[in-house]
Parts: C-alpha cells; structure tokens; sequence
C-alpha cells in the first residue's frame, strides 16, 4: 500500500462546479464531485456517514458506494422488487437474483479521520484488513481531525473476484472513475462536524430522577452510592441484540456482585404502561440485575445513547469512568469491569466497516390487499446492535449495511394498522428481501 502526500485547503471550494454533492456531516466532509462523475453506468446509493466508528475513539468514517447496474437491470430489478407483493412471492428465484443484484455494489470513496494529533500510521494496525487499500492519500487537518481517502485496492483477491461478475462496460467506467478519484482529492472538502450524538465527558457527574419499572422513585445519588462501580446498560423492547445479552449481563451481575458492583438496566422505550409491562415481562427471567429503570426524559438526558444497547460505567458518585461501550458486548464488560477496579487506563478502538462486505436489505410492508404501506417503523437488529428504517410509498424499508443475519422486527405501524405482536423474522446474511403483511382495519 502507498502513501500519497497531498494536502489540499480545507474548506475550500473544488476546483469544478459540483455536479454531484453528498454531505457527511457525522463524519466531517462534503463530496463536490463534478459532470465526469456522472459518466457511469450504475447509480450511487446513498451516503454512508458512520461518524464516529466506536465512541472514544476519535475515528471518523464516510463512503460512498455505487450500483454497477445498467438503466435495464435496475429497471428489471425494480419491477421483480415491485411484483413481490406477499412472502409466498419470495421465491428462490427472486431470492438468487436479488442476492446477484447486491453484488453489484463497490465503493468509490472511502474518508478517514482522526483527531488527537494522532496520523493514519498511528491507528492503521486498528483496521480490519488493510490490504484492500492501495493508497492512502492525505488530505490536511480541519477542526481538530486529520483526514485521509483510502483508495480501494481493485487487485485484492476477494475485491477483483467480485468485479469479474461485473458488466464489462460499466466495470471499465468504475475503474476509469477511481482513476479520478485518486488524481482529484480536491474534491473532497473538509469541513466542521455536526454530530448528532456527543457522549458526556469522561468524568462529569450523572444526575437524574426517575422511577423504575414497578414505579418506583429513583434518585442517582442514592443507586450510585451502593455500589463502587454501576454498570448501566440501555435497552428497548423491540431490541433483540439488547435481550440476547440479558443472560450474560446476569452472570455478570452476580460475579461482580462480590466486588461492590452493580447491574442496571434502563429501557428506553418504556413510555408508557404497555412497553412498560412488556419490558417487565422480558426482563423477569433475570433475576441478576439490582435495578431496572422506566424511561424518564431527565435520564435519557443525562445517559444519551446513539443506539442500543449503549453501555456506562460511573462510580459511587455518580462519575462517569470511561467512554460508553456501543452495541452488544457481553464478551468487552468483564474486561472494563476489571480494568476499572484496578484504576487501569481504557482505551478505544475502532474496525473500519469494509465496503465489499456491505449488502442492501429491504422488507416490503403492505396490507391484506397488497397496497404497499408507507410509515413502517422495522428493526434491522443483529447480535451487536439494532437500527432502523421506515417504509416510502412504495412500502420498501431499507438498509444497507456489513452483512450479518438481520432479526426483522416491527417497531411501529401507522395509525390504521395493525399484526401479529410476535412477528419476527430473520434475513439472509448477504442482503436480500422480504416481505411482511399487515392488517389494514
């Protein structure tokens, strides 16, 4: 892998007028791309601006990825996507061409930052696999972070075995438009970062009042103050990554009951006395926890989280010890618990999400009579963390990301509707569809 050194102004203006733009504003970038950008044949997905890759870290990342399908196949994929109007329609046939579809997908840029005083060589060894990178080419400092693109390496084995399947006109596009984007690095203009998740300084007081799930009062002051260390774990109902870590959390929490710490759960989404009750009945087979929280804004504001779980860690006075633990990681919380009794420094890491590893998953949502129903609330959840999409017009609830087995779950229908509470599906690892039927009353 080279190094290339070209620092470009940061903030300033691309040397063409934009044809294209796609903002960043997680990560700190903007893409001014201009008219030769649009000499392909594909069409690009939407902007991938992961921010912040773990919290702590101070890694930022962004991509921008393209459809290498001509005007014909989208078309033709897109009338097999809009035929599927029931799960008895998901044949294999469409499962297969779905699953040849979303091989299509490569990726054109891929930005790096990281603040700190810290360079690329100082959090390489960090990376998933840097051998899909050919040239890391830098890019100067802007508002405390110093920015990279990494071109993606075209020869890496499992990269060219892919885009041998690839149309050979617009595979010869791609590679003269990587051309382009290695030579004009200008294009890609830096700019202040517009976080829509900031975690508390390390070392600031939680304060808060609420209740917990039976109604409770709960005051900060007092839960802290039982125990040397309180591990506070946020939850929802609808979060299947969040439950299947309850068993180990349990066994944590009386494996460390010994050293005075403490296990508590708080469920984001118990509003209201039907969530409450559900959240209940999830957590009575675990009897390891000292106490489970209700959703209260004053909590929320104090522990705000980017999605769930999202884990803290605060002492006897309510200080939070270190950056908060995102995603799943029943496997991590021994190793900070540890750490933190023996007042060893934590550290932050990060894994830069691979491209040629991301896959396009869609549920369908309509009612009884096949109409596509828009406002569909589903839950992409895998065993780390969950996300989210809302059903367009045409009833497609999208997302894209690494590939994993999505447990599908509904989070919420819009006024109107209605299913079966205990749907639940799971989707195949690299991308593909399904579909859900709902009852329209």
């Amino acid at each position: 892998m080279k190094e290339k050194q070209k620092i470009m102004t940061a903030g300033n203006e691309a040397a063409v007028k934009a044809a294209l733009e796609f903002d960043y504003p997680e990560s700190g970038f903007r893409l001014e791309l201009p008219e030769s950008f649009t000499d392909i044949i594909g069409y690009y997905d939407e902007p991938s601006d992961y921010g912040e890759l773990e919290i702590g870290s101070g890694v930022v990342y962004g991509s921008l990825n393209l459809y290498l399908h001509t005007p014909e196949e989208k078309a033709e994929y897109d009338a097999m996507i809009a035929s599927v109007k029931t799960e008895a329609d998901m044949t294999e046939e469409i499962l297969e061409k779905n699953r040849k579809y979303n091989e299509g997908i490569v990726q054109v840029y891929s930005v790096l930052g990281v603040n700190g005083g810290r360079t690329y060589k100082d959090i390489e060894h960090m990376a998933q696999d840097t051998g899909t990178i050919k040239t890391v080419i830098d890019l100067g400092e802007y508002d405390g972070y110093h920015y990279y693109s990494c071109i993606v390496n075209l020869e890496y084995p499992s990269i060219r075995e892919n885009l041998s399947k690839m149309n050979p006109e617009a595979l010869e596009k791609y590679r003269k438009l990587m051309e382009m984007v290695e030579m004009h690095p200008e294009y890609i203009v830096l700019k202040k970062r517009q976080p829509t998740f900031t975690a508390p300084e390390i070392g600031s007081v939680v304060s808060f009042e609420g209740t917990d799930l039976d109604g409770n009062p709960v005051s900060s002051k007092k839960l802290f103050a039982e125990s040397d260390i309180t591990m506070v774990n946020i939850w929802r109902t609808w979060c299947s990554a969040c439950i299947s870590e309850f068993p180990e959390m349990n066994e944590l929490a009386k494996k460390y009951a010994g050293k005075n710490v403490s296990v508590v759960t708080y469920c984001a989404d118990a509003e209201n006395a039907e969530l409450t009750s559900k959240a209940i009945d999830i957590i009575k087979e675990y009897d390891g926890f000292a106490r489970n929280l209700a959703y209260t804004e004053s909590l929320d504001n104090a522990l705000p989280w980017p999605s769930t779980p999202t884990t803290y860690f605060v002492d006897q006075n309510g200080t939070i010890l270190c950056y908060p633990i995102k995603g799943a990681a029943p496997e991590m919380y021994p190793e900070y618990l540890d750490k933190l009794l023996s007042h060893e420094p934590i550290v932050s890491g990060f894994d830069t999400p691979s491209a040629s590893e991301e896959h396009t998953y869609t549920v369908l949502v309509a009612d009884q009579n096949s109409n596509p129903v828009a406002d569909a609330v589903i839950g992409f959840c895998t065993d780390m963390n969950c996300n989210i999409a809302k059903s367009d017009a045409n009833g497609s609830a999208v997302f894209t990301g690494p590939e994993y087995p999505y447990h599908i779950t509904i989070i919420k229908l819009p006024d109107g509707y209605f299913c079966d509470e205990n749907y639940s599906d799971t989707m195949d690892t690299d991308g593909g569809s399904l579909t859900i039927s709902i009852v329209k009353k």
